[in-house]
């Protein structure tokens, strides 16, 4: 949560790769991803206590146009 801690004004683009145990891409088969451990933190309560108090405002890429 050190991420979100940190940010100043403005908008930031968090790229994530959350996901449920994919284990292997095809594309790369000896690339490894904690995915699980990301969507884990992602929708962590303490995530969402930094982003209530810190006011920050989650939207997709399409709402900044």
């Amino acid at each position: 949560m050190s991420v979100l801690e940190r940010l100043g004004d403005g908008d930031h683009e968090l790229v994530c790769h959350p996901g449920l145990a994919v284990g292997e891409v095809p594309e790369d088969p000896g690339w490894r991803y904690d995915w699980d451990d990301e969507l884990a933190a992602l929708t962590s309560d303490r995530a969402r206590r930094v982003v209530e108090r810190r006011g920050i405002q989650l939207v997709t890429w399409k709402d900044l146009g």
